[in-house]
């Protein structure tokens, strides 16, 4: 007389496959990750931005020296709330902040001087080096 197998040894069968599968998949999940680490690993220097800002005022367009000149950015993390990033610069007596690394992301450029309306507006990053001109307009007058 032939024996028949249990249902216990047939769902230990199930449960042993299940979890052969997850790991053959995870495995190739993780192989997959590797190749586009290693590609971004290679490419950090594309990673970021030089950024140039120039600060200008009025209708003459004049260069505005010792502006604050704030960027904030997302660092996005994994298992957790994305950090906030921020650079904060003056610009120089032409008008002019500079800063090497930016990320390639979409950034908010934020400027505040005495005297002057402040400015706020996000620009996407995304070439090696860039270059934005910003206009200062006069604060709104009060009676």
């Amino acid at each position: 007389m032939k024996k028949f197998p249990s249902v216990l040894s047939i769902a230990r069968a199930l449960a042993f496959a299940l979890v052969a599968a997850s790991f053959v998949v995870t495995a190739v999940a993780q192989s997959g990750k590797a190749d586009k680490k290693d590609k971004s690993a290679d490419n950090a220097k594309d990673a970021v931005t030089a950024l140039q800002v120039t600060v200008l005022g009025g209708a003459k367009e004049k260069p505005v020296d010792n502006a604050s000149v704030y960027l904030h950015w997302e660092e996005p993390r994994f298992l957790r709330h994305d950090r906030q990033m921020e650079f904060d610069l003056k610009t120089d007596m032409k008008g002019v902040a500079f800063v090497k690394d930016v990320p390639r992301r979409k950034i908010l450029i934020q400027v505040v001087k005495d005297g002057w309306r402040p400015f706020g507006r996000y620009y996407e990053m995304n070439e090696a080096e860039q270059k934005i001109t910003i206009k200062l307009e006069p604060p709104a007058r009060w009676y």
